[in-house]
Order: C-alpha cells, then sequence, then structure tokens
C-alpha cells in the first residue's frame, strides 16, 4: 500500500488499557507513519465519556498498520457472517450451542420481545437469539451442580458466536462430534435461589 494510500486510514490499536482509534497523519519515511489518537468517545450506561489519549502522537510501521486494518476487516467480516447466520435461522428452530467439550445446550430460537434481567447483555430486543432448553451430550459433574452457570442458565436467552452452533455449516465442532439433535436431554437439579 502507497504511503498516500496509507493516510487518513484509520485503525485500532492498544494504549494502556485502552483500545484507541489512530489515524495516519503522513509518512516519516522508509515505511515509518505517525499517528494520532483521534477523539474516540465511548458510552457507558447512558454516560459518554471522552478518549483519554485524544492527540496522542506514535509512529508505526507499514507492517502493524496494516496488520491493523486486516485484522479489522476480518472482525468485520466474521460479524456480518455472525448475524447473516442469525438472520438465516427460523423462528423456534432447535439449535444446538458447543461448549467445546462435547457438551451441547440444546436451544430454542425466538425473538427477544422484552429484555429479561438473567438474558445475556448481547440480547437485544427484536433481535433473533436462543432461548436454553436442555442440557445434552457429555458434561462434567460440575457443570450439573444446582448453582453452576449452565443450570442457572436454563430457560434464558442468550446469542452465541455462530461458529459455536452445530446447525452452522461453518461451525468446527461438525468435524468432532455426531449431530446432537437426538441425544437425550440431562435431568438438571434444581438451581438454588
Amino acid at each position: 500500500m502507497a504511503a498516500t494510500r496509507l493516510k487518513g486510514k484509520r485503525f485500532r490499536s492498544v494504549v494502556a488499557d485502552s483500545n484507541c482509534l489512530w489515524e495516519v497523519k503522513g509518512s516519516r519515511g522508509r515505511g515509518v507513519f505517525e499517528c494520532e489518537v483521534v477523539g474516540d468517545s465511548w458510552e457507558h450506561n447512558g454516560v459518554t465519556y471522552p478518549c483519554d489519549f485524544a492527540g496522542r502522537r506514535d509512529v508505526f510501521t507499514r507492517e502493524t498498520i496494516e496488520r491493523h486494518l486486516a485484522a479489522a476487516e476480518w472482525s468485520r467480516q466474521s460479524a456480518q457472517a455472525h448475524e447473516g447466520f442469525y438472520a438465516s435461522l427460523r423462528h423456534r428452530q432447535v439449535v444446538h450451542y458447543d461448549d467445546g467439550f462435547g457438551g451441547f445446550i440444546r436451544c430454542e430460537v425466538v425473538i427477544a420481545d422484552e429484555i429479561h434481567e438473567l438474558d445475556h447483555p448481547c440480547v437485544k430486543k427484536g433481535e433473533r437469539c436462543l432461548k436454553t432448553l436442555a442440557l445434552v451430550g457429555n458434561w462434567r459433574s460440575y457443570d450439573l451442580q444446582p448453582n453452576s452457570y449452565n443450570v442457572r442458565l436454563m430457560g434464558h436467552r442468550f446469542k452465541p458466536n455462530a461458529s459455536c452452533i452445530y446447525e452452522n455449516p461453518k461451525a468446527p465442532c461438525r468435524e468432532r462430534y455426531a449431530d446432537p439433535q437426538h441425544l437425550e436431554p440431562i435431568e438438571l437439579p434444581e438451581a438454588a435461589a
């Protein structure tokens, strides 16, 4: 990428504990570029905070900038594939979330009509998400205790990454495990209040 094509490009890179938005300001010669953190505010609980490092300048190599730009493009494509997969799911379709160790959470595709206290924060009103129905497959005894996360999750909604859903043709778990569709649900203890 020519120097003139990098000027003005924006990318993210870490400063202290922030993932700052940088802009390429110009070449410093021989594949090194001066960059500046641009004002990138963020919001939490309805309060907008300014970027702590706005105006900070540093130099980056062409390779580093291109690596950051490529990572951002990969993230964009991954998010697009994730949302595309959820958009392809039918309301009330049954799918299986893979825990990575042969255990699956059987789920039903629902539309989040309202948000409940125990729903995962990524669940947004009006979007497709998964409502947990049952645990199936190979779960360890400590995963089945009354206060374990998986037991308390039953009946609640979440939206795990599409790559963890067995019914996604691109899910890596399809190569490791048989289809969990016919596995019997595991009887769970009552979750403690």
